[in-house]
């Protein structure tokens, strides 16, 4: 867990209230771990990598093939997470409209059991501080 960006950690409390009775115990196992598929977390982590390293070129090619691999290559499972770590990218970036919509369209495609929520809560805190 801890070799894991804290972002992606969040995706191990994906249930909220009474979301955990909504889960079958054969087929939702997985809903214990933080899941993602391995191309948008390749670019999600070069994204973050680039970002750390002050590469504001490779770090924006880096959100562009996340976001396009979200948008429209999306033939891959745990879509949900996908949006979520878009939405981060774009926390990072400073807007919070962006990321919303990231949050909204991963809650679209599950709503319970998403840690979406968790992130909904956390921009909006950040956002009320702010002001």
């Amino acid at each position: 867990m801890y070799c894991a960006p804290p972002v992606l950690r969040v995706e191990f409390y994906r249930a909220v209230g009474d979301d955990v009775q909504y889960r079958d115990p054969e087929q939702d196992r997985w809903m214990d771990l933080a899941v993602v598929d391995s191309l948008p977390y390749l670019y999600f982590l070069q994204y973050l990598t680039f970002r750390q390293l002050d590469k504001k070129d490779l770090q924006r090619r880096s959100l562009r093939s996340l976001d396009r691999c979200v948008r429209e290559d999306n033939d891959f499972r745990h879509l949900e997470t996908a949006w979520n770590l878009l939405g981060q990218c774009y926390e990072h970036e400073l807007k919070p409209n962006s990321a919303m919509a990231c949050y909204r369209a991963s809650l679209e495609i599950r709503p319970r059991n998403n840690a979406a929520k968790w992130h909904i809560a956390i921009l909006w805190y950040r956002l009320l501080q702010k002001k």
